[in-house]
């Protein structure tokens, strides 16, 4: 028997309790070493030096506005870890160009450092995840509050990318649709970047928000007033109960629906909004298939829905047990809402536990 792992194949032979405690200690230096990067974007200290060809401790210390003794303990693990250079000839650091774009916030959605940050805010909710394991159920919104913020940062970043060039390119003819004006709404919407992504990009759309929390809808309208797109509204409501029906030709709900207590009442509620003909663009949360278990990131994804998707499914620990839907689920509940021609998206570089689909009302 050979054991699969995102980082290769275990053979099960005499090597293998030693081939395994070589990866947990390499993995206990990969976390490690994502605290360092953590605080390294938290501080600025990798975008500052990002724009420098060397830099010595203390010139760092005061450029970022650290402490120098932190400073140098930090530099020591990153140059450790092989992130930084140190030169001993003028006892200064350099973070190659080839690595910077790789740990700065110049490098956008390939920024690693950012969702380094990801492990110890997870680590926050350990012994609360633990009960979990045990009782079940979830973690109240305040609990993960924290991690909704960061997600938010990460996938507004992502979506700056990839939203409109990828996923919604991925829809035959969407875009020329987009681009000649239709009205688009967003259940869910968080803190509102892709409502005004959309509505930045394609100004002759109608684009609305809804979501249930007041302080996601705040930032939204800012963000709208700071881009200057007129053409984006934002509302505080349960999406169940918006009263706009057969007024959209694009619903979307990205990485909302299925973390709903009502599910199947978000994806009726899109099917009352749209006009007949109008589609569906879902996105959420997928269970891992086995094939995608070598996948190097794996691990991560399969933490990601460990200690944040499944604690945020059953809100406040209440009603029935949840897991994380598979692509077929979420088919079966599109058909069961009213949709048609319900289809599977493969966009381009999709990362995996991500699953898009879309469906029309007929």
């Amino acid at each position: 028997m050979t054991t699969v792992g995102g980082h290769g194949l275990i053979p099960d032979s005499d090597d293998r309790a030693e081939v395994a405690q070589a990866r947990v200690l390499a993995a206990l230096d990969g976390g490690a070493l994502a605290l360092l990067l953590a605080i390294g974007h938290q501080t600025g200290l990798l975008d500052t030096m990002a724009t420098r060809a060397r830099v010595s401790t203390a010139e760092l210390a005061v450029t970022s506005g650290c402490e120098r003794s932190y400073v140098r303990a930090w530099l020591v693990g990153m140059a450790s870890a092989g992130v930084v250079d140190h030169h001993d000839d003028t006892d200064e650091w350099e973070l190659p160009r080839s690595v910077a774009g790789l740990v700065s916030r110049d490098g956008g959605a390939r920024n690693i450092a950012a969702f380094a940050q990801t492990i110890p805010v997870l680590a926050e909710n350990l012994e609360r995840v633990g009960d979990c394991f045990h009782h079940g159920g979830g973690l109240a919104p305040s609990r993960t509050s924290h991690m909704r913020t960061l997600a938010s940062e990460l996938t507004g970043v992502n979506y700056d990318e990839r939203l409109i060039d990828t996923v919604l390119a991925s829809i035959p003819g969407l875009l020329g649709a987009l681009h000649e004006g239709i009205r688009v709404v967003d259940l869910g919407c968080g803190s509102g970047r892709a409502v005004n992504l959309i509505a930045e990009t394609f100004t002759f759309c109608d684009v609305v928000g809804y979501d249930i929390a007041r302080d996601g809808i705040a930032v939204a309208a800012a963000e709208a007033a700071t881009r200057g797109a007129d053409n984006a509204r934002f509302e505080t409501a349960d999406v169940r109960s918006v009263a706009e029906p057969g007024t959209f030709d694009l619903a979307m709900t990205l990485f909302s629906a299925f973390h709903q207590p009502d599910p199947a009442g978000v994806l009726r509620a899109a099917h009352r909004l749209l006009r007949s003909g109008g589609r569906l663009l879902l996105g959420d949360s997928v269970r891992l298939t086995t094939e995608q278990y070598a996948d190097p990131n794996a691990t991560f994804t399969s933490v990601m829905q460990c200690m944040y998707v499944l604690p945020s499914l059953s809100v406040g620990g209440e009603g029935e047990e949840r897991d994380v839907p598979d692509e077929d689920e979420i088919v079966e509940a599109l058909v069961a809402a009213g949709f048609v021609d319900v289809e599977v998206l493969r966009p381009e570089r999709a990362p995996i536990g991500v699953g898009y689909v879309t469906a029309v009302r007929p």
